[in-house]
């Protein structure tokens, strides 16, 4: 596998973590253990930027599609990146003399703390926004409130 491919299967992997049916298969779960098995092998580490592009674009295309809101989607992906970290943690626990899992445990650590970090931007971008949005509305509206006043209303 290339890391190329490697760095296809976990943003592929992102994607399958905004679903809400993620963890409902343990199979589906098992079947991205393997996946990252093979990914994190021969020590690949994935870039940070390729998960920055991915979560923006998650966002715009949830903003973009309103089939769900962004907050609902991120929620869904920090549940999901939590199930898949437990699940690693215990294939690795009982397959402790595996150099393998040692290395996935590794790498997923590192990919779900960046897609966390990633979150947390989101999210605090967005409450300032929102916090600028509101004062300029209170803004609006208390300078508009000396001429409601005035005329009568």
């Amino acid at each position: 596998m290339t890391d190329k491919e490697k760095t296809g299967e976990l943003l592929s992997l992102i994607d399958a973590l905004c679903d809400v049916n993620f963890a409902k298969e343990q199979n589906n779960i098992d079947g991205w253990v393997s996946k990252l098995n093979k990914v994190y092998s021969n020590e690949y580490r994935h870039t940070y930027s390729d998960i920055f592009f991915k979560i923006q674009q998650i966002m715009s295309d949830t903003l973009s599609n309103n089939d769900a809101s962004d907050t609902e989607v991120l929620e869904v992906l920090g549940e999901n990146l939590n199930v898949l970290g437990n699940r690693i943690d215990d294939l690795a626990a009982q397959n402790s003399d595996d150099a393998n899992y040692k290395n996935t445990v590794s790498g997923y650590k590192k990919f779900s703390d960046h897609i966390r970090l990633e979150i947390g931007r989101y999210n605090f971008i967005k409450s300032r926004f929102t916090e600028r949005r509101q004062m300029e509305t209170l803004e609006k509206l208390r300078m508009s409130t000396p001429l409601l006043i005035q005329s009568g209303y």
